[in-house]
Order: C-alpha cells, then sequence, then structure tokens
C-alpha cells in the first residue's frame, strides 16, 4: 500500500512539440519542481519516437506528473512508453485537462509555469489537491509503491492526425 506523499511527487510543465509522417518524433522540455520541498527543482528533456501511422505537426503544453519518486535522478535515463492519438486541428484543450481545469489545476499550473524559478508553497494548495485526485484516479494507493509518470496534453495548436506508440527517453538535467 502507498499513500500520497508530497515529498514523493513531482509536478512540471513543460513544451512539446511533434510530427509525423508516417513515423515521427517528438520532444518536451520543462522544469519540476519537488511538491514537498519547492525549493528542489530540476529540468527534464524527453525525447521520443512516434511508431504507427500519421500526417502533421502540433506544438504546444504538456503537464507531467511523477509520483512515488523520493529523487527524481531516479528516473533519469528512464525509458518512457506510451500510445496515443493525436488529433490538432489549429487549437485544442485535451479532455483531462478540461475536467481538471474545473479544480483551477491547469490555470495555477500555468500561471506558475514562467515563474517556476520564484516559485512559492502558498500557491500550492490547488495543485495539492488536484494531484491527490490524480494520484487516486490512478488508483496509485494499491500499488507497491512503484514510480509513476504521467504526463498529460493541455492546451496545443497544429494541424496533426496520427495514431501512434511512443518509445522514449527521461533525462534530468542539473539547473
Amino acid at each position: 500500500m502507498s499513500d500520497f506523499i508530497l515529498e514523493r511527487t513531482w509536478l512540471g510543465i513543460g513544451a512539446k512539440g511533434g510530427g509525423s509522417v508516417l513515423v515521427g518524433t517528438e520532444l518536451t522540455e520543462g522544469g519540476l519542481i519537488n511538491l514537498g520541498n519547492p525549493n528542489v527543482r530540476e529540468w527534464f528533456s524527453l525525447f521520443s519516437l512516434r511508431l504507427g501511422i500519421g500526417l502533421g505537426a502540433s506544438v504546444g503544453l504538456t503537464l507531467i506528473c511523477v509520483f512515488n519518486c523520493w529523487n527524481i535522478w531516479f528516473i533519469d535515463k528512464t525509458l518512457i512508453t506510451d500510445w496515443g492519438f493525436n488529433f490538432a486541428w489549429y487549437g485544442k484543450w485535451d479532455a483531462v485537462a478540461k475536467a481538471l481545469k474545473n479544480m483551477k489545476f491547469i490555470a495555477t499550473v500555468l500561471r506558475i509555469g514562467p515563474r517556476l524559478a520564484g516559485f512559492r508553497p502558498s500557491q500550492l494548495e490547488n495543485v495539492r489537491l488536484a494531484l491527490h485526485y490524480l494520484y487516486n484516479a490512478y488508483d496509485l494507493g494499491t500499488s507497491s509503491g512503484e514510480t509513476k509518470v504521467v504526463c498529460i496534453d493541455t492546451v496545443g495548436v497544429g494541424l496533426e492526425v496520427s495514431l501512434n506508440c511512443t518509445v522514449g527517453e527521461i533525462e534530468i538535467m542539473s539547473r
């Protein structure tokens, strides 16, 4: 059984861009903070290959949540796999982002994003509540405590349709 512990929870925001012509690539770069100690911050890069079918390109913002991780360097050079359907017709909101917007989650993180270096603990309450909701939604409380990385695409623009499996590596970088 694993409890939601702020010191083991990381939140980040990054810029994401990618494209496909049958196969493709995507790159996400941004910053991560530890919610138990907001003074602990690192930068990350996630480069992935898209294996599947698709055509087009898009850019946008991505939120990244890392649960059950005492030290963010433990996920450095970790292989990340996922699958997805990308549909970008100029601008769009992801369904999960719409649901979390009602909890002020996206708005709070987007306000913090440009000022990541000046993030204050007093800005955490809405973020903490939303992350606890995500923790429960992914049923991490019944897991054995393994680290879970969750990426949520928020706003984006582009012209793209693709169905793919992504395989990539996350790299943690010093500030």
